[in-house]
């Protein structure tokens, strides 16, 4: 994925970014017609990552589009394609077949098919960006919703193992912080593995113990590596360090920044001092380019509300990692929040919607935990929280959102002034 480091050493990794060949599907007889099969041979290029509205003659289009991309790999292996962001439902196949699917316009999802031959073979991702009443979030909103591939797109070729994630946790104590990850790890193999898993910490080697994993399985393994005297992260100091797991031949590096959040006697307190928040709302939104918003143009929004003297920006839906970066290199403090919006009572708590909400929370928050710059986690913006309907709403995400972490405060927006019934399950209050 797009961000201001490298994420791997070992992992082979390709981009797929550039032109692609696109199709719209008006009709939507593409999944009747077999277009994963049989790409139509009416169809023209599109680059990704991009909007399809920002090409003038499909500005208003809202509907399906088709995508193809002919990948060759260079020898027999696991393939694994990653999504940074598609607007909004996708369904991807390769070489006609369906490998995944997801539905969440600004979350990352995997789709990975094992035992590709060498060669090359056709990725076709099928796009569906209506408004679906209830199926999709958002299905209704006051900002622009775009379609496409959005955010990059790349391909690793895997052999053994595939190291899905690595969570820093961490524990502080005496000026010292015991580093606790957990790695999620799958073997991809019909056989045992009985490897070393080594820790770099800043670029340097610091343990290293063995771990086994039975044929096929996927586990998480929480690895205590050590204390360690690390510099602590702020809006003044954004001080971050990097951890980089090795195992079986596959490799991850993350970024992390070791601090404290917490609410107390009505102030916010960062690393136990008070911190007065200071932000503005941003849309991940530019100009021509819409949701695809150009890194330089990412860097330059962030510099100037720091010139601003803000310390904090909030978004209405999640960002992307390269967004996340820079702020936690910046200093800015990220409310990030999913794009539950909107909800009147008769549909605020509508059993399908609430099941897209607790996915995108899952998808939120496991997806962007290690970024020290976000300080909280919002469940809704301007729903039904004034009601009987919203209430129970309000206690299932927030507590949905606390089962994920407890490290952080968890909010949302509110349009209902006093009369709001939610603010009871929250750490911080926020009122537009």
């Amino acid at each position: 994925m797009r961000r201001t480091f490298e994420e791997h050493d070992c992992r082979e990794v390709k981009t797929l970014c550039g032109f692609w060949d696109f199709a719209k599907d008006e009709k939507n007889h593409g999944v009747e017609e077999k277009w994963f099969k049989v790409f139509p041979e009416a169809h023209e290029l599109m680059p990704v990552p991009a909007c399809w509205d920002s090409q003038a003659k499909h500005f208003d289009y809202d509907g399906v589009g088709w995508y193809r991309k002919r990948v060759h790999l260079s020898r027999r292996c696991h393939a694994l394609f990653s999504f940074e962001g598609v607007s909004g439902i996708a369904d991807v196949y390769l070489d006609g077949t369906k490998i995944a699917g997801h539905n969440g316009s600004y979350t990352a999802f995997e789709a990975m098919k094992c035992n590709v031959s060498q060669g090359t073979h056709e990725l076709i991702v099928k796009v569906d960006n209506h408004r679906h009443p209830g199926k999709v979030m958002p299905d209704y909103a006051d900002w622009f919703l775009y379609g496409g591939i959005f955010r990059p797109v790349e391909m690793a070729l895997l052999e053994k193992v595939r190291i899905k994630s690595m969570r820093v946790e961490y524990r502080t104590k005496n000026g010292k912080t015991q580093l606790e990850p957990v790695i999620a790890m799958q073997n991809l193999t019909a056989s045992p593995i009985d490897d070393l898993m080594s820790f770099w910490l800043d670029d340097k080697k610091v343990t290293e113990h063995r771990v086994q994993l039975k044929a096929h399985e996927e586990k998480a393994e929480t690895c205590l590596i050590g204390e360690f005297a690390l510099s602590l992260w702020s809006p003044d100091e954004p001080i971050t360090h990097f951890l980089r797991v090795e195992y079986a031949g596959d490799d991850l590096r993350d970024r992390f920044g070791v601090r404290t959040i917490e609410t107390r006697g009505g102030s916010i307190l960062v690393n136990g001092s008070e911190t007065k928040i200071l932000g503005v709302n941003r849309h991940h939104d530019y100009g021509d380019s819409g949701f695809s918003v150009p890194p330089e143009l990412t860097l330059r929004d962030f510099e100037i509300i720091r010139e601003m003297g803000c310390n904090a920006v909030r978004c209405h839906y999640p960002m992307d990692k390269y967004a996340l970066d820079i702020c936690d290199e910046l200093g800015l403090l990220v409310w990030s929040e999913i794009p539950f919006y909107g909800r009147w009572e008769h549909v605020v708590a509508q059993k399908r919607y609430l099941k897209l909400a607790d996915q995108f929370l899952e998808e939120m928050i496991n997806g962007d935990f290690n970024h020290p710059s976000i300080f909280a986690w919002s469940v809704l913006n301007e729903c039904a929280t004034d009601t009987k309907a919203g209430v129970p709403v309000v206690e299932r995400l927030t507590k949905k959102a606390r089962s994920l972490d407890r490290s952080r405060s968890v909010t949302y927006a509110s349009n209902k002034g006093v009369n709001d019934k939610g603010f009871q399950y929250l750490d911080i209050v926020g009122i537009n």
